[in-house]
């Protein structure tokens, strides 16, 4: 599995944060002009930025998945992930997704004796109780900052944590340092 990126995750629910909130500004001024074409131009980009930052969310709940899977994860990825779409459930299963992804693999880091790399399992248990809160009006937009907040200062060690799994990165290694055709010593490939 190729190691997870932390540039592109943390730009990524940065940015989605960011253009948010700038929208959401811009929205509230639409509103008070009654610009209805503004209005629906704000609502759709918002709207568009929802649905990146959920695919990449998804996106890094399987890899996380599949890291810990080589350890002796509980949950197979594609249970991780295809749970999260089944409604009302899906305010449960956040809970062993995310959460559950760090205390098992704060498990597997005592048995291993590495307990220095540990991920914080307060700030994505604070995750995954503020999400069904976020359709409280008006203070789910507050709860959408602190929840994105939260995510972004655990990402960094989530990060390293799973890219410190085995096996993730190690393919790529091989990819990277093999070469792809017989060759003979000399040569040169034109």
């Amino acid at each position: 599995m190729r190691p997870l990126n932390k540039g592109f995750y943390f730009g990524s629910f940065l940015g989605s944060l960011v253009v948010s909130l700038v929208l959401g500004v811009v929205l509230a001024t639409m509103v008070a002009a009654e610009n209805e074409v503004g209005i629906a131009i704000c609502v759709g980009i918002i709207l568009m930025t929802a649905v990146y930052e959920a695919i990449v969310f998804v996106v890094m709940i399987h890899k996380m998945w599949s890291g810990l899977k080589g350890v002796g994860g509980r949950l197979s990825p594609g249970e991780a992930v295809g749970l999260l779409f089944v409604p009302l459930f899906n305010l449960y299963w956040i809970y062993r997704a995310l959460w559950g992804f760090a205390k098992e693999y704060n498990s597997f880091a005592a048995r291993s004796g590495s307990p220095s790399r540990v991920i914080p399992e307060a700030p994505l248990l604070a995750y995954c109780i503020l999400t069904p809160l976020l359709w409280i009006p008006y203070l789910g937009v507050v709860l959408a900052v602190v929840r994105e907040m939260l995510l972004l200062s655990v990402l960094g060690p989530l990060v390293d944590s799973v890219n410190g799994l085995p096996g993730v990165g190690d393919a790529m290694a091989r990819v990277w340092c093999e070469p792809a055709w017989p060759y003979r010593e000399g040569e040169v490939v034109v």
